[in-house]
């Protein structure tokens, strides 16, 4: 919480922040609700300059949340390429409403411990096709509550179970919350195919569109 809702907190978020900590255990809303900050967030804050990886982070949530001034033209794909074990990400781009881009389906290419990602792109200015394969490998996920909420541009429909490149659960059997997953993405079309839970245990707490 260390900038947390600092809102006359001006300039660019300096590339090389945290690369001088290697022993960081938690960054989760250090940058909160600064919504004077401009410019684009660097893929580069997490690049230790002895080289390595982070092997201590493991909470990065609401990290850029409500920092609304910030703007991208594409999510920064390589920032957790040396964060291994984080855990929870959770409102890492809520409210940064000019990140106009894409979801990568590799956006956890790096970080496959994940257990909860919730709210994580909701109410940015995601675009472009729904990213089918982005829970791939996270066996360990549980939480995706709201994570693509009032991503109004998101376009495509659904998922099915048709192929390997459309099983959106297939990888995650521990899932428990999904509700609000799909809320407000009024461009997605459709319907709902019944087999989109493919994947998840019979279990599952909160289904809530």
């Amino acid at each position: 919480n260390m900038f947390s809702n600092c809102s006359t907190l001006t300039g660019q978020i300096p590339t090389d922040l945290f690369n001088y900590s290697p022993k960081l255990r938690s960054v989760a809303s250090f940058f909160n609700g600064c919504s004077s900050l401009v410019g684009e967030i660097p893929d580069t804050i997490f690049n230790l300059t002895t080289g390595g990886t982070y092997d201590d982070l493991i909470y990065v949530e609401n990290l850029f949340s409500n920092c609304s001034n910030l703007r991208g033209s594409e999510f920064p794909s390589y920032l957790f390429e040396f964060t291994p074990n984080i855990l929870t990400v959770d409102y890492l781009f809520n409210g940064i409403p000019n990140l106009s881009a894409e979801i990568p389906n590799d956006f956890f290419q790096f970080t496959k411990r994940i257990q909860s990602a919730a709210y994580t792109f909701a109410n940015t200015g995601a675009k472009g096709l729904f990213p089918t394969r982005l829970f791939r490998g996270l066996e360990s996920l549980t939480n995706v509550a709201g994570i693509f909420a009032n991503c109004s541009n998101i376009t495509g429909t659904l998922p099915t179970c048709t192929s390997e490149d459309t099983k959106l659960f297939a990888d995650n059997p521990l899932i428990s919350i999904i509700d609000y997953m799909f809320s407000g993405c009024t461009a997605l079309s459709g319907s709902i195919p019944e087999n989109i839970f493919f994947g998840l245990e019979e279990d599952t707490s909160e289904i809530r569109f």
